[in-house]
């Protein structure tokens, strides 16, 4: 099965630590809520989470500028066939 999930905050923050308390919490639990769905409908029997960093640049008016993106990941687990 292939497809994605994308969850984005109402607002732009790069580091986990410029996140209120709530504002973590929340993303924690919908991240969460995502994974349990994702598993009731793939089967999976397990699965990880990864947060990847991504520098990429872009141009903005005339000048480069270099922006940061991070992403979650789940990577599903499967049990393997003998």
């Amino acid at each position: 099965m292939r497809g994605y999930c994308c969850l984005v905050l109402k607002r732009h923050a790069v580091e986990l630590y410029e996140l209120g308390a709530d504002e973590a919490y929340a993303l924690m639990s919908d991240l969460q809520r995502a994974a349990k769905a994702i598993q009731d409908i793939t089967g999976a029997v397990g699965m990880l989470a990864t947060l990847a960093s991504l520098n990429t640049k872009a141009l903005e008016g005339s000048e480069r500028k270099c922006l940061w993106q991070r992403n979650w990941q789940l990577l599903l687990r499967y049990l393997c066939s003998q």
